[in-house]
């Protein structure tokens, strides 16, 4: 429609003499912002057949103005005098094009409620009711006529691109610290995928071969490498909460290691073993002992983990 000339005809009520000269104002002032208007008081003269007239606005305009006040409301749904006759035109029009923008409801006199024919509640309306704001709503009659939005929908751009997220920085409430740029977790494995809540807790243990899928979703085991750059911060013999084992590095990016023993019953809080991804190795500590050990001829002993963030 932007680029030929719209056609509006616009159905009103005679109420008085005052509300006939505001139509008349609105369409002339429509004529002058190049709207071509089918207008009563323009088209009707002597001899001109009235049924034709409304019949053929209503078919041939490209938007139907339906100027609502209490008298309109009342004449439309009673079916009385011309507005009657428009509106059995309009229901028929607008029966037969149910997905149509065609028809406009102008609040003009009186509250929505009072001023709207049944047929026409589920449309949205513009309110022209108050005067000192006439040349706000006669702007937006005019956007809605010409299908220039005020608020125009932007172009639809492209998919984005979004990140996978395979780094998990929390899980289970255990927090991750950097050392020499690993993310270490700060608790132990428990069950399979589940840290344990406290750092000083040993978690489950796990052979070699149970402990390559045993972390949490995005964490792995440490590599030989990382366990090796973990030693090489520096350590202590600590005990935490009567747990003995190894803090790594310096506060506040620091881990505790507990000394978790070999399956649970063998120099428990005195030795610690923790599985590396590198077949069958392992860290292991005591007070005055650290290095990376070949558990190769031992597969099936049970070590805790500590995992890494992939």
């Amino acid at each position: 429609m932007n680029n030929k000339i719209p056609k509006v005809f616009i159905s009103y009520s005679w109420d008085n003499e005052t509300h006939q000269e505001w139509v008349l104002k609105l369409a002339k002032k429509l004529c002058e912002n190049g709207v071509d208007v089918f207008f009563d008081k323009y088209d009707l003269r002597a001899g001109r057949d009235m049924n034709h007239f409304m019949e053929n606005s209503v078919r041939e305009s490209d938007r139907v103005l339906l100027i609502m006040t209490p008298n309109y409301k009342v004449k439309a749904e009673n079916r009385k005098g011309g507005v009657g006759n428009e509106v059995s035109m309009i229901r028929a029009e607008k029966f037969n094009c149910q997905e149509t923008e065609k028809f406009i409801p102008i609040v003009r006199l009186g509250n929505r409620e009072e001023c709207t024919p049944l047929f026409a509640k589920s449309l949205v309306d513009i309110d022209m009711s108050i005067e000192d704001d006439f040349e706000n709503s006669f702007e937006e009659l005019l956007r809605t006529i010409y299908e220039e939005p005020k608020n125009e929908k932007p172009p639809l751009g492209k998919k984005p691109q979004f990140a996978k997220r395979k780094i998990i920085e929390k899980e289970e409430n255990v927090n991750f610290v950097v050392i020499k740029g690993v993310k270490w977790a700060t608790c132990n494995v428990g069950n399979r995928g589940v840290f344990v809540s406290e750092p000083e807790n040993y978690g489950e243990y796990y052979t070699w071969e149970e402990a390559k899928n045993a972390c949490p979703h995005g964490w792995r085991l440490p590599t030989n490498t990382e366990f090796q750059s973990l030693i090489n911060v520096g350590s202590t013999w600590a005990i935490i909460k009567g747990v003995r084992g190894r803090l790594f590095g310096t506060a506040p990016n620091q881990i505790f290691l507990p000394a978790t023993g070999i399956n649970g019953t063998t120099a428990v809080n005195d030795q610690g073993y923790y599985w590396s991804s590198e077949k069958a190795y392992s860290v292991r500590f005591t007070s005055g002992l650290l290095d990376i050990y070949d558990h190769s001829k031992l597969t099936s002993l049970r070590f805790p983990i500590r995992c890494v963030v992939e």
